[in-house]
């Protein structure tokens, strides 16, 4: 529709700000350690290694785990993609669930739950813990929170992906990411990732200069 006045200048934004947060195992070993509820701690372990949102750990029902197959099975309704995926319950994954088994209640379809109730939220104990660990602290100025969050566990599982050579192909299948580009925004690259892969680079020159050493041909003489 029309508009009674046009602004004189129009402030245009300067891009997203996306932040770039995510921990290495032994720093999520830190912060883990440091959250005394067990219940948030198992959540928090299960997105580290999902790469789930957090609101799809925290719906996710007993309904929804394949014990007999060790496999997760999220339905399309509870997947922001709107497409069922598939999550293999191997290694730490087994753990958790093990737990979870062990703390099982008939009276609550949630595999994370506190006495038998929904984890509502879980970002006041996590802030804590990541204070604690060395991984956030309060700013003195404003008083406001700064460091990890719950959604870099998401960035982290992305970061392992590609670290343990997974194709951007199939870590989108685990992590449930719509398109490749959110993706690899998430595939955080650090200082030791980006030395480890100059190594790389170095070795395959060397490798190579090696392999096409020029052997100069004898002419011959009429």
């Amino acid at each position: 529709g029309d508009i009674s006045a046009i602004p004189a200048v129009v402030e245009l934004l300067q891009g997203e700000n996306v932040r770039k947060g995510f921990l290495a195992p032994a720093e999520f070993a830190a912060l883990s350690e440091k959250i005394p509820d067990q219940d948030v701690r198992d959540l928090v372990a299960f997105l580290y290694n999902a790469g789930w949102r957090s609101g799809e750990g925290k719906s996710l029902e007993w309904s929804e785990v394949d014990l007999d197959r060790n496999m997760i099975r999220l339905p399309a309704e509870k997947s922001k993609s709107k497409k069922p995926r598939n999550l293999p319950i191997i290694g730490a994954l087994l753990e958790i669930i093990q737990r979870r088994l062990a703390v099982r209640r008939l009276d609550c379809p949630y595999v994370f739950h506190r006495k038998g109730k929904p984890i509502a939220s879980f970002r006041k104990a996590f802030k804590a813990a990541a204070i604690v660990a060395g991984l956030g602290h309060l700013d003195e100025a404003t008083g406001k929170y700064v460091g990890v969050v719950p959604h870099d566990m998401r960035r982290s599982a992305v970061r392992n992906f590609r670290r343990a050579g997974l194709s951007e192909n199939e870590g989108m299948k685990l992590s449930g990411h719509e398109t490749d580009s959110i993706y690899r925004r998430y595939d955080i690259i650090s200082d030791d990732d980006l030395t480890e892969s100059m190594n790389r680079v170095q070795e395959h020159l060397k490798k190579e200069a090696e392999n096409r050493k020029v052997v100069p041909l004898k002419r011959e003489t009429a």
